[in-house]
């Protein structure tokens, strides 16, 4: 009589765990793909909101981009009371942006006693979704600000009190909004002038620093979404970096960077940044060069490095400076004529 078997031999529970181990090893890639562009496509559903949300502003407020409002003569007057009292001193509308700004945060965070007031920034350029979030009444951080991919801005928003050594320089107060920032930039374009004209400038790129901007000319915001021309081929939000679908992470002005971008119709995708047009310099509109500028990551500790492993690159504008501004166009035709600007 045969004796029934009490279990596998250890041939064969090899066989069986090498099996399952082929099987993970076959299928970790395709899951990890998988993830990738899950987190891509909630990327690109982000900043479609972001740009809906936008239009949704204007609606509200007389067709209005979503910008700051506040503003100040050096007289002293101000078309705004903050409920702090030391963000009512405004003597110039820069300083009344950065005011509303630090009134934004503060409302909604739990930092509203120690949080000091923004100096030395121009909020536009990097912190203009605190308007969408005060819109919204969203409390900060806010989790849809940041890709799912921006692994930094999100760990910055699980500790906004420590995630960096506070800083003794009130200069440096800065530091502590970049918790709150935002993966994402709204073109220039929607907060400044679309070009110089005689005796009216507007902002530009400053060239050795790529988070770094000119600021010339009158007050800033009041652009309406009737100034845009072609709202389904103008950029009006981008990701900062390409963090899906490069082999390393991208600034956005590479030419084979694929960064989510919702244009102002509310439509958004990962087209590649070099089938956009090239753009142009908004102080010299009449000229056929696009701005160029260099990508420096050396000057802060935490973004990507450039391509080549140099310490800067010098890179090209694209939709960041689209010829024409909001009139102008960046997929999809070509760039409108600019060149008989004086």
């Amino acid at each position: 009589m045969l004796k029934k078997r009490k279990g596998f031999t250890l041939i064969e529970l090899l066989i069986v765990i090498a099996i399952i181990a082929l099987l993970i090893a076959i299928l970790l890639p395709a899951l990890a793909k998988n993830r990738k562009i899950a987190r891509k496509l909630m990327c690109e559903s982000q900043i479609r909101q972001y740009s809906i949300a936008t239009t949704n502003y204007a609606t509200d407020f007389q067709d209005k981009i979503a910008s700051y409002t506040w503003n100040a003569d050096t007289q002293g007057n101000r078309n705004y009371h903050s409920l702090y009292s030391d963000l009512n001193v405004a003597t110039d509308d820069f300083e009344a942006a950065m005011e509303q700004a630090t009134d934004i945060v503060r409302r909604g965070t739990a930092r509203d006693l120690e949080l000091n007031k923004l100096t030395r920034r121009l909020p536009h350029r990097r912190m203009t979704h605190f308007i969408i979030n005060d819109y919204l009444q969203q409390r900060l951080p806010e989790k849809s600000m940041s890709c799912p991919e921006d692994r930094i801005l999100l760990d910055w928003q699980r500790d906004p009190f420590n995630f960096f050594p506070v800083p003794t320089d009130p200069r440096q107060a800065a530091v502590k909004y970049y918790p709150y920032s935002s993966t994402y930039q709204v073109v220039p374009a929607s907060w400044a002038k679309d070009m110089r004209t005689p005796g009216n400038p507007t902002v530009d790129q400053f060239i050795d620093d790529h988070n770094l901007f000119w600021v010339r000319g009158d007050r800033m915001g009041k652009r309406k979404m009737n100034d845009v021309v072609f709202p389904s081929r103008k950029v009006f939000v981008f990701e900062y970096f390409d963090r899906h679908l490069a082999r390393q992470d991208l600034f956005y002005a590479y030419e084979d960077a694929r960064c989510s971008v919702a244009m102002f119709d509310g439509s958004a995708s990962s087209p590649y940044t070099g089938d956009a047009n090239e753009g142009f310099r908004p102080m010299s509109p009449q000229s056929p060069l696009p701005t160029r500028y260099f990508y420096d990551p050396s000057i802060l500790n935490y973004e990507p490095p450039t391509r080549s492993g140099e310490e800067r690159e010098r890179v090209t504008g694209f939709y960041r400076w689209t010829r024409g501004g909001l009139k102008g166009v960046d997929y999809g035709a070509n760039e409108i004529n600019t060149g008989q600007m004086n």
